[in-house]
């Protein structure tokens, strides 16, 4: 890899492969045109090997450890891999689906679109993480497929006069700032109540405090572990109707931003899903832990039907064996949600 006359600096908090495209596009060629064949480029937002950062790094004259920041790994210290957003591949020939290790790319459309007015345009690192729905600083839902054509988020830089846009390859546009639907009054609540509980799993997962409104006293590990294995049970076959999941009946159909209505049988992991879905999950992980008067806030509705509301009816809505295995997971769950799930009547009578 022959070393590069003229590069640009990272921006704070950017991915390298984003990096990578701005490069690529000053020479108006593709990043393996620029850099070789030989590289495993979906993996370098996530954890690149080291003889791909090594070649990078002497091609682009920056020292390795400035490099590893700018990716999955290097920024989230300490976090597991399974939270990153990854991509889904179909496989027609079979029932399943298996997991690309590229990275599935979510956006602040609003957050691209200022930096269009600064002239360098790029994406951040915290749009890879699992934990994150809304961007914080504006409050916007991310957004996983391009604003004009609606497909998956591909996205490739372009270098026009003296400026770097990221357009959507399918078709080739820029992306703008969704307009969206207009939130009506008292749904603006319910998205400030998502944002803390987003910014309380990202303390988590980064080994801070957390925020005791959600389960009480807890280690950041337990709160990790506890909000996997609520997801993991809203997915799993349901005692009433084993083709669906609990989060049929535990979403929060009017919360705005997610999906109204789920799939009957969801079965994918919080960072295998698209972002509406991601976003259904926790806000129901959340109503789970604080009850019925969250659900009215996030329902916007003060009469809703309080279904679904407690751990309790969680763990009565599951087939025997997952039941089983969620009173067994949750011996690691703090206090306070684990007395929470005390069992069924008709399962303590058979113990």
């Amino acid at each position: 890899m022959h070393l590069l006359p003229v590069v640009l600096r990272p921006e704070p908090g950017e991915m390298l492969l984003s990096w990578l495209h701005r490069i690529a596009a000053i020479y108006d060629v593709e990043l393996q045109e620029l850099f070789g064949t030989g590289i495993r480029w979906r993996d370098l937002a996530i954890s690149p090997d080291e003889f791909a950062l090594q070649s990078i790094c002497r091609a682009t004259r920056i020292e390795p450890r400035i490099a590893r920041l700018h990716t999955f790994n290097g920024y989230f210290r300490g976090w597991p891999d399974h939270w990153a957003t990854r991509c889904i591949i179909f496989n027609g020939s079979t029932d399943g689906s298996s997991y690309d290790p590229a990275p599935w790319i979510q956006v602040c459309t609003r957050c691209l679109q200022g930096d269009r007015e600064h002239g360098v345009q790029f994406l951040r690192l915290r749009w890879l993480s699992a934990a994150t729905t809304f961007c914080p600083r504006h409050q916007e839902p991310l957004l996983d497929c391009c604003t004009h054509c609606a497909r998956a988020c591909t996205l490739r830089c372009r270098h026009v006069g003296r400026l770097f846009y990221f357009i959507c390859e399918s078709c080739r546009e820029v992306q703008e700032a969704a307009e969206g639907r207009k939130r009506r009054p008292g749904e603006q609540k319910a998205v400030k109540w998502i944002l803390r509980f987003e910014r309380t799993l990202t303390h988590a997962l980064d080994g801070r405090h957390v925020d005791t409104l959600w389960a009480g006293p807890s280690t950041p590990h337990e709160f990790v572990r506890l909000v996997e294995d609520l997801v993991w049970a809203l997915t799993r076959p349901s005692k009433i109707d084993p083709d669906r999941s609990p989060i049929v009946w535990f979403a929060v159909d009017s919360f705005p931003h997610s999906r109204h209505r789920l799939r009957a049988k969801v079965e994918y992991w919080l960072s295998r899903t698209t972002v509406t879905r991601r976003r259904a999950l926790l806000a129901a992980v959340a109503c789970l832990l604080i009850g019925p008067e969250l659900r009215r806030v996030m329902e916007n509705d003060p009469w809703t039907l309080t279904r679904g509301t407690s751990l309790a009816d969680l763990a009565e809505c599951l087939m025997d064996p997952f039941q089983e295995e969620l009173f067994f997971r949750s011996r690691r769950w703090p206090p306070r949600p684990r007395g929470s799930l005390h069992r069924p009547v008709s399962s303590r009578s058979t113990h």
